[in-house]
């Protein structure tokens, strides 16, 4: 490749780089966006990024400051962890809230079954003094 091919290669690469850490979609790295990662994501050297592309790398720290003054996230990745973290927590709530929900329910069972088993116990003895009062034989009338 002759030079002038190579450097617009280079400089479409990192315009895609810029492209993909700005949208959060990260191939090569992990997603930060500072120079280092930049350059590695382009393909390039970080010493080419400062010497030959300087004015793409100012153009995506540009780009990053917009969007810090607009009030979004610079980063992506640390968009993306607030969120999950946020989750996170909506989600140990709502545990938190299904333990109490079981060991109250656990308690409901365990009281059902003391009176299920004090009304067996009832029923058991009713049945007893059924049979013993069939079995007494009926009283005759003697007529006088």
């Amino acid at each position: 490749m002759k030079n002038d091919e190579r450097r617009t290669h280079n400089e479409g690469q990192i315009r895609a780089a810029i492209e993909r850490l700005l949208t959060g979609h990260a191939i090569h790295t992990d997603g930060t966006c500072d120079a280092t990662t930049l350059a590695a994501e382009a393909g390039v050297s970080r010493q080419d990024l400062y010497r030959s592309y300087r004015p793409l790398l100012d153009e995506f720290r540009r780009h990053l400051r917009r969007i810090e003054e607009s009030g979004g996230p610079s980063d992506k990745r640390a968009a993306a962890l607030e969120r999950l973290g946020e989750k996170l927590n909506q989600v140990a709530t709502r545990a938190a809230r299904y333990r109490i929900e079981r060991d109250d329910a656990r308690g409901e069972r365990d009281a059902n079954a003391s009176r299920v088993a004090y009304l067996n116990e009832q029923n058991r003895v009713l049945r007893q003094q059924t049979d013993r009062a069939r079995s007494v034989p009926p009283v005759r009338r003697i007529d006088k």
